[in-house]
């Protein structure tokens, strides 16, 4: 099987029996008038094996999960960004090839984050589970070591604190954030990530480096 587009007509196909798991998949008849070509060709034998292995190796709904699927899925779609920021690529491996590996990650627990994470491209909590994953690897990887993108998984409050925030796609920002906050408790990294948001707002952070916002988020700390 290879990668395709899902176009914004198959909204409807995310179903409550999709998300349940009581429709395991969709035939391709279902989708299949709503693919479109991406610009790459990318086979998915890498990534179907990356989904076996987590479904087979991981408990439902644990959060460890994201540690080990992110670099792993990054590693299995080598996508341009341009391509990547396609949702229709991240909403056909969540609602036609792979939901059950949306399933296994994420407890249906409220209607809309479910149908959220098999639909909406980003990296909240609350977006597509392929799209986060794949994108957080992705703003975090340093050459071609997945250490911060571990790093910063290893707590999910860590995560969802910083990729809701635009900071989050400057990896040196990303990088001291994880430096400085790493012991810190929720309530706290909560506070200094809104407090780091409001401040780079009159900050150009593309010309700060990784010291300086480490410094400036060592300030906001000590402030509190």
């Amino acid at each position: 099987m290879k990668l395709y587009r899902l176009g914004v007509e198959a909204r409807h196909l995310v179903t409550r029996e999709l998300a349940s798991g009581e429709l395991a998949r969709h035939q391709t008849a279902d989708y299949e008038r709503y693919l479109e070509e991406p610009e790459v060709a990318i086979e998915l034998d890498q990534l179907d094996a990356v989904v076996d292995d987590i479904l087979a190796t991981t408990a439902p709904y644990d959060a460890g999960i994201d540690r080990i699927a992110a670099p792993a899925l990054h590693r299995a779609l080598p996508l341009p960004r341009r391509e990547a920021a396609r949702p229709g690529l991240w909403r056909f491996l969540a609602v036609a090839h792979r939901p059950e590996l949306v399933r296994h990650r994420w407890e249906n627990r409220s209607w809309a984050s479910t149908r959220a994470r098999f639909w909406a491209p980003g990296t909240r909590p609350d977006s597509n589970a392929f799209s986060r994953l794949w994108w957080i690897a992705e703003l975090t990887l340093d050459g071609d070591s997945y250490r911060l993108t571990e790093e910063v998984l290893e707590r999910q409050q860590l995560a969802t604190q910083l990729f809701v925030r635009q900071f989050s796609h400057h990896r040196p920002a990303v990088a001291a954030f994880v430096d400085v906050m790493g012991d810190a408790t929720a309530e706290e990294i909560d506070r200094i990530a809104r407090e780091l948001n409001r401040s780079l707002s009159t900050l150009v952070l593309e010309t700060m480096d990784r010291a300086e916002v480490e410094r400036l988020i060592r300030e906001l700390r000590d402030l509190g």
